[in-house]
């Protein structure tokens, strides 16, 4: 008999169970990206720690490191490049990305591979994913306090748009116009970048979404 819950496991009918689609292009594409994340961190690190080094010699072997990072950054990069281009229609949605004023190659590939991760989401569901969506403070039944976005999603992207966002503020009409409209509404720069960055994305998912080509306002 079903429990309180629902049905018990035998009653599940074959139809209900979904196995999802396993995309090897999308498998590979993350594993390059996750390896340029990594040597990108591990390149960070090290600068850092090379600030407090003094003795000469360490320097030297430390700043040897480094340089082989950001050489092995860039094969990476070159390699995503080439790998996407393989696909055509990952090509054409990659190079639409690459059209959005402010966003450069690393970013399009983190966007490219969310949109085509989760190729059915609306607008509401993208900023979800990766965090963006706006959330309340509750106390009972009251709110109270300001909105703040609930950062529940994927950490990197938010990181990854954080740079994009602040170069669009600047040279990205859209954004620009959208950024100071909310600053002169006398919003907190803080809460004016992260509205711009969901705007960034929301933008990316249009362009994603309705295959169409970025038009600069």
């Amino acid at each position: 008999m079903p429990g309180p819950s629902g049905p018990t496991i035998n009653s599940i009918n074959d139809k209900d169970i979904r196995i999802p689609r396993v995309d090897q292009r999308l498998m590979t594409l993350s594993s390059y990206l996750a390896s340029y994340r990594l040597t990108l961190k591990q390149r960070l690190s090290l600068a850092n720690h090379l600030e407090g080094v003094k003795d000469k010699a360490l320097q030297r072997l430390l700043k040897k490191e480094q340089e082989r990072l950001q050489r092995l950054e860039q094969v990476l990069l070159i390699q995503m490049d080439t790998y996407i281009k393989q696909y055509p229609e990952l090509k054409e949605d990659y190079q639409r990305l690459l059209g959005i004023s402010g966003i450069g190659q690393k970013t399009a590939i983190s966007l490219l591979l969310l949109f085509n991760t989760y190729p059915n989401t609306n607008r509401n569901q993208i900023t979800a994913l990766i965090g963006l969506d706006p959330m309340q403070r509750q106390s009972g039944t009251s709110v109270k306090g300001r909105s703040r976005i609930s950062k529940q999603g994927n950490r990197m992207i938010r990181k990854c748009l954080y740079m994009p966002t602040l170069s669009c503020i600047r040279y990205n009409h859209k954004i620009k116009v959208f950024y100071e409209r909310l600053v002169l509404q006398h919003k907190p720069k803080k809460v004016a970048v992260i509205a711009a960055m969901r705007k960034l994305l929301l933008i990316a998912h249009a362009v994603y979404t309705n295959k169409t080509v970025y038009v600069p306002g």
